[in-house]
């Protein structure tokens, strides 16, 4: 039933199912499935846009891996990307950043090394640690598979944003983009390029086609069902039309920020505050 719930996307219902399992099988000293189904809860937790209940549900999926070699080791380097990029929702960006610095210095299989070198880059551009950011991409670079290249396009888009390189961003975001077009799954990633690019747009002083990709952008978040996407393109869409020359007024992400607030997602809320003001002359 869980399995079922999450597979036309009822986040809420399937982390309730799985955190059942989990807490059954724990009862009946069955560690393996127990770990299974928190880790299953903690996903389902962070797609309905709930990542401190996330935290804690994968932070018991954790808690049941015991330090080992080979397959345990790679089990355990996942769930703890998996909790240090849930832990950056909620704002908690040092311990993220420490949990996967952490988890980087024990051996590991080469496709877990890549997802936590790629949370790290993420904290680390969240904190504004640009020089390490650039560093820990170059290791990325170096140990992604042709399957994760889109990760490390990314975080390389960040990074020659950041430094001015508009052009060489925009083609690493469109090569991102183009991997991901035709899979479903992968809507979110399509809607994060995309946002991104509308962000460039805007650097380059071009707010209508900066408005084109972020209404193209929120459109994907809906499809993807992440009501936190879909705000924070709305957020982009009113900075474009502020730099159109309109002015609006931004009360429609008066929801929003009650939403950020009420699901502990201070990151997501500041991001809507800062929006909503500078669409009102004078507010604080």
């Amino acid at each position: 039933m869980a399995r079922a719930a999450a597979e036309v996307g009822q986040w809420e219902a399937a982390s309730a199912l799985y955190a059942a399992v989990a807490e059954d099988a724990a009862g009946a000293g069955v560690r393996d499935v127990a770990q299974q189904a928190w880790s299953q809860a903690g996903d389902a937790l962070r797609r309905d846009d709930r990542p401190a209940e996330a935290v804690e549900a994968l932070r018991q999926a954790l808690a049941l891996l015991e330090v080992g070699d080979g397959a345990l080791a790679s089990r355990r380097a996942v769930a703890t990307a998996e909790l240090a990029g849930v832990l950056v929702d909620t704002g908690a960006l040092a311990e993220a950043r420490e949990l996967a610095r952490a988890a980087l210095t024990r051996q590991l299989p080469p496709g877990s090394r890549t997802l936590l070198l790629d949370t790290l880059a993420g904290c680390l551009l969240a904190l504004g640690e640009v020089a390490e950011a650039a560093m820990v991409v170059g290791q990325l670079a170096e140990v992604a598979p042709p399957g994760a290249r889109i990760s490390v396009a990314f975080r390389e888009a960040a990074l020659h944003r950041l430094a001015g390189r508009l052009t060489v961003a925009t083609l690493q975001l469109e090569s991102v983009r183009g991997a991901v077009a035709d899979v479903p799954a992968a809507r979110g990633a399509w809607a994060a390029a995309t946002a991104e690019l509308g962000e460039i747009e805007l650097l380059r002083g071009e707010p209508r086609e900066a408005r084109q990709a972020f209404e193209a952008a929120a459109a994907a978040w809906r499809e993807a069902g992440r009501r936190s996407g879909l705000l924070r393109s709305q957020a982009a869409l009113l900075r474009a039309d502020l730099a159109l020359g309109e002015r609006p007024l931004g009360t429609g992400l008066t929801d929003g920020i009650a939403f950020a607030m009420a699901r502990a997602m201070p990151l997501l809320e500041a991001e809507l505050r800062m929006a909503r003001g500078m669409a009102r002359p004078g507010a604080r």
